[in-house]
Parts: structure tokens; C-alpha cells; sequence
């Protein structure tokens, strides 16, 4: 990348109504999709044009008593933007006609979820490269996923620290399925894209082997537009070695649980996590 490149890289990082990327201590990221109300915040710039705002969030969709740090965007595609610069690829008008017409499910789907959800992993790397605490282990959970109060104290960072040492630099996916059949199906819900979790440089690692995969698929005509269909791939095609799986079925539990949200049970604290399984025994 050329210094004007960079430049104009970081010059695309700038400040905006808080509508995308929430960094909390200790758990890495999680996405807003609504402009919410941002009081009495305490704002530093950083040199790559990062607002980091430290101190009370009123909001009426989220309530942080850790401290935040935002990395924002205006839309979807000025973030998305960030990954064409960095992989030196232009997909946009592609994810924009061909994408879209692909699409098996176009009628739910549109071109900005595909953004969104190709840009999981370079969101992840945003965070550990900024690494705003210093943290040493990092999770990316979609907001959407949070429908219940039913945790608090979120993440049991204890747990967090042993998950990390057992861990060491592999990254962390879900795996809402058995797999019956040594035939993968890429467009079969396996690997599931609203999770990831692991070191810094788990996170690295990811974030290459998914954009790579992301371009193999991409340069092959194929429907890369749900995050999933990329995960299975580098999980169970490219069988990368530095992948780890939770397993989220047939799991004794007290209590009834979604599979696609079964990481939040995972990374409670042990009064809160309802499941007779040792949670290190989940983990293949």
C-alpha cells in the first residue's frame, strides 16, 4: 500500500453519529444498528481519527457502564470501503447486481447485509489493532443477538482468562450443527457468523484466512454475500488448524436454549450457566 493509499485509508476513519462499532473493555465489539443519544462523553481523537468516548453513555437501546470505546462509520459501505482498500479489491458494484441476484434468499437479504456481514472479521481486526485496553482475548457478538436480559456481568472474565490459555492462538467459532455427512454444504447453517472469539493473534489469523477465502469464492462466480457460507468454507474445506469449535447441541441443560446463542450460557458465569457439561468439554 503506497502512503497515499494510507492516507486516504485513514482519512476514511471519521466521526459520525454512533451507528456501527461499539469496542467494550474486556469483550472486544459489538454492533449498533440505531443512532443512539450520547451525552456527557469525555471524546479523544486518535491520530488514525478514532473518536474514543470514555464516560457516560445515556441511550435508549444500550446501557455501558464499562468503558467504550466507538469506532464509527457513517454506513456499511465506508467501512466496507476499508476492506477493498486493504485487500486492493473492489467488490462493491458486484455485492451491489451480482450478489444480490444470486442470492437463494433475496427476498429477505439486500446488498448492505452482505457488507455487513463481510466485514465481521475486518471489524474484529480493527479492534485488535486499535486494542484500545490492551485486552488480550477478544469477542465479537452481533447486538441482535442479545432478545433477553437474562446474564449479567457479561462475560465471566475469569472464565475468559482460563478459555484463553487453553485456546492459545486458535479462534473460537460456533457450530450450531452436527455435521452427518463427510460432504460439507457451504449454504447448510453450520458454522454460525454471529460469534468469534480469540487472541490477537487468533483474530489475525482469521481475518487473513477469511478475506482469502472471500476472494477464492469471490473469483469463482460463487455467492459469497452471508458470512456463514465463508466460515464453513475455511472451517471444514480449507480445514485451517487454527480453529476451534463450539459444540452447541445435545448439551444437558436446565433451561431451554436457542443453538445461535448458546455462547452467551458459554462465557456466563458459572451461577448463571445452566448446563451440567464442563463448558472446556464443548470445545473441538
Amino acid at each position: 500500500m503506497t502512503n497515499n493509499e494510507e492516507n486516504k485509508r485513514q482519512g476514511d476513519l471519521k466521526v459520525f453519529q454512533p451507528s456501527e462499532l461499539v469496542l467494550n473493555k474486556e469483550i472486544g465489539i459489538e454492533s449498533v444498528e440505531d443512532d443512539d443519544e450520547v451525552d456527557d462523553v469525555v471524546e479523544t481523537t486518535s491520530k488514525r481519527g478514532i473518536m474514543e468516548k470514555t464516560n457516560k453513555i445515556k441511550s435508549s437501546s444500550i446501557q455501558i457502564s464499562l468503558p467504550t470505546h466507538f469506532v464509527l462509520f457513517n454506513d456499511a459501505w465506508q467501512l466496507f470501503h476499508q476492506i477493498e482498500l486493504w485487500r486492493n479489491r473492489s467488490y462493491t458494484e458486484n455485492y451491489q447486481q451480482k450478489q444480490w441476484n444470486m442470492d437463494p434468499e433475496k427476498s429477505l437479504h439486500n446488498p448492505n447485509l452482505y457488507a455487513i456481514w463481510n466485514s465481521k472479521h475486518y471489524a474484529m481486526k480493527i479492534t485488535v489493532d486499535t486494542n484500545p485496553f490492551n485486552s488480550s482475548f477478544f469477542i465479537y457478538t452481533d447486538i441482535g443477538a442479545w432478545r433477553k436480559k437474562h446474564l449479567t456481568n457479561w462475560p465471566d472474565t475469569k472464565f475468559v482468562g482460563k478459555l484463553g490459555q487453553k485456546l492459545r492462538d486458535k479462534i473460537l467459532y460456533g457450530q450450531i450443527n452436527k455435521l452427518v455427512s463427510k460432504e460439507i454444504n457451504l449454504k447448510k447453517d453450520t458454522i454460525q457468523g454471529g460469534f468469534i472469539a480469540g487472541s490477537k493473534s487468533a483474530v489475525q489469523y482469521a481475518a487473513n484466512a477469511y478475506y482469502g477465502a472471500h476472494d477464492d469464492l469471490y473469483d469463482k462466480g460463487l455467492f459469497i454475500g452471508k458470512e456463514q457460507t465463508i466460515m464453513n468454507y475455511v472451517t471444514y474445506v480449507k480445514k485451517f488448524e487454527f480453529i476451534s469449535k463450539l459444540r452447541t447441541w445435545s448439551i444437558d441443560c436446565s433451561t431451554s436454549y436457542d443453538n445461535w446463542f448458546f455462547y452467551q450460557y458459554f462465557f456466563a458465569h458459572q451461577n448463571q450457566y445452566p448446563c451440567a457439561n464442563d463448558k472446556f468439554s464443548l470445545i473441538f
